[in-house]
Parts: structure tokens; C-alpha cells; sequence
């Protein structure tokens, strides 16, 4: 019998007794995010997603609609976003830019 009432803390009920099933979620065990930052999940999923610097879109390809999302953040500040901010300096600027537009024409 499962209990999947919470998905992200499921529970199996083993020979009368209810056994917590263990989720292991990449950035929880300590797997780096190479070139990128974990992403906290949405609601109904339990694990962060790894997510290349400027990959605003969070597609998996960075290309040039991830310059435009950059620049339109720029250009219309509402909160910092860690993926925008490639040098990670704490600020969302042309730095940023001409970063991700290398970063897309030389892989």
C-alpha cells in the first residue's frame, strides 16, 4: 500500500508498518551544477533543476532569445535573477550580455 498524499515524501506501508521513501535530488546530494544554478522546483515537484547561466527561457539552448529576455531584464527591472547574471557579480547588466552572446557564438 502507498501513500502519495505528499509526492515529494511518499510513504509505503511495509509488513504494518508506514517506511518513508527517500528522494534523492541531485543538488541535495551535492552534485555540482557546472555553469549553471539549481532552480527551485515548482510546486508539485520535489527536485531543483540545473539551469545554464542565461538560459532565461530555461529551453536547454542558448540562443538569441535568451539576449532579448536579458536585455528586455535590463531594460525592465523587476527582481534579480541569478540565471540572467553570467558573472556573477550581483548585478544584471551589458556584462551580462556580452558574456551570454559569447557564450552562444563560441560553445
Amino acid at each position: 500500500e502507498m501513500d502519495n498524499q505528499n509526492p515529494c515524501n511518499p510513504r509505503e506501508c511495509y509488513e504494518g508498518e508506514w517506511l518513508e521513501i527517500i528522494i534523492d535530488c541531485a543538488e541535495e546530494m551535492g552534485v555540482p551544477c557546472d555553469g549553471g544554478i539549481y532552480i527551485a522546483p515548482p510546486d508539485d515537484v520535489c527536485c531543483s533543476t540545473c539551469v545554464e547561466y542565461g538560459d532565461s527561457n530555461q529551453d536547454g539552448t542558448l540562443n538569441v532569445l535568451d539576449v532579448v529576455l536579458l536585455v528586455d531584464s535590463i531594460l525592465n527591472p523587476s527582481e534579480y535573477s541569478a540565471i540572467f547574471d553570467l558573472n556573477s557579480d550581483g548585478q544584471i547588466n551589458v556584462l551580462d550580455v556580452v558574456l551570454l552572446v559569447d557564450s552562444i557564438l563560441n560553445p
